[in-house]
């Protein structure tokens, strides 16, 4: 009976810890991106914890559409990094068309340049604002339209 005992607290202690290290960082919310081609097109991927996009190419062929809207609370860490399988010669840009209240300015990229982030302000209001993520894929510079949206009642209080 002490060995099963042993065994069933050992397991769940374990399970426990595999748990917490699966789990994000609170406040934090992962973007990830994948450029691959495909049949000698670019393929765009980009995903977050709730969904997953396959952005669509434009008339213009450095433009692809995505509607992933990306949920996040004011406060919010935001991270942008490519899947290790991905195409990219160079991960340029992550940054609002023009800066907004939730989406204040380009977003800080990483020393190695496969990442970026962005706090999200803590007195961001509800709202939806688009932002751009651009790379360079086989020389060309490709640019991506996602959104960031704060949802109704989760909006700034005016602190920081």
């Amino acid at each position: 009976m002490k060995k099963t005992l042993k065994l069933l607290t050992g397991i769940a202690f374990l399970i426990a810890i595999l748990a917490a290290a699966s789990c994000s960082k609170p406040g934090a919310v992962k973007i990830q991106c994948n450029a691959v081609e495909v049949g000698g097109e670019l393929v765009f991927t980009i995903y977050d914890a709730d969904s997953t996009v396959v952005a669509t190419p434009t008339m213009d062929p450095a433009k692809f559409v995505a509607d992933l809207i990306t949920d996040v609370e004011p406060g919010t860490v935001v991270f942008w990094e490519w899947d290790e399988d991905s195409e990219v010669d160079i991960f340029v840009n992550v940054a609002p068309p023009a800066p907004g209240k939730i989406f204040p300015g380009p977003a800080n990229p990483s020393h190695d340049g496969k990442k970026f982030k962005l706090v999200i302000p803590g007195n961001a209001p509800e709202g939806t604002e688009a932002y751009y993520i651009e790379f360079v894929w086989k020389g060309d510079t490709v640019t991506i339209d996602p959104h960031l949206r704060v949802p109704p009642g989760s909006g700034g209080n005016g602190e920081r």
